[in-house]
């Protein structure tokens, strides 16, 4: 609630979404972006916040550390979708 009355930024370790197939990591100034089947993008948001200049062939390094972020929050959330859907079926271990 005091984000919402106040102007505090909110703080995370990274975003990462993903919506009818269309995909996206931010670390920091970093974003790596991606519509559905098409390849990965990325942008430095400290000095191009309209997103005009995708750098991933200039930073092949970058794209795969954001990708392999992304993945892994990927996995993270079907896990969670995993435990849920067990949970929705009573199978859950009752001791836990």
């Amino acid at each position: 609630m005091p984000l919402f009355t106040r102007d505090h930024e909110l703080a995370r370790d990274d975003l990462w979404w993903l919506h009818e197939g269309n995909r996206a990591s931010r670390l920091g100034d970093w974003k790596l972006v991606a519509a559905k089947d098409q390849p990965w993008e990325l942008y430095q948001l400290s000095t191009d916040r309209a997103e005009t200049r995708n750098l991933a062939a200039q930073y092949p390094n970058k794209v795969r550390e954001l990708e392999r972020l992304w993945m892994g929050r990927l996995n993270e959330v079907r896990q969670l979708a995993t435990s849920d859907q067990a949970v929705n079926k009573g199978t859950v271990n009752k001791e836990e």
